[in-house]
């Protein structure tokens, strides 16, 4: 059995990733049932929507189209 990331390592991942990184971080960790890992997952997820929102707000400001 392969031995599983600390959490504080994990954390420190989470921290150091680039945006465009994040749904990556999410497909790796996201069937870790440990409660401190899925607390940064949904942290990860939250800061995705974050990005979305305001991509959005500025697609709206400038009259672009967003996907």
């Amino acid at each position: 059995m392969a031995e599983e990331k600390k959490i504080g390592a994990i954390k420190e991942e989470l921290q150091a990733a680039e945006d465009s990184m994040l749904p990556d971080f999410i497909a790796r960790y996201e069937k870790d049932e440990r409660s401190g890992v899925k607390s940064l997952v949904e942290k990860a997820g939250k800061r995705i929507q974050k990005l979305e929102a305001e991509y959005a707000r500025v697609a709206e400001k400038y009259g672009m189209e967003v996907d």
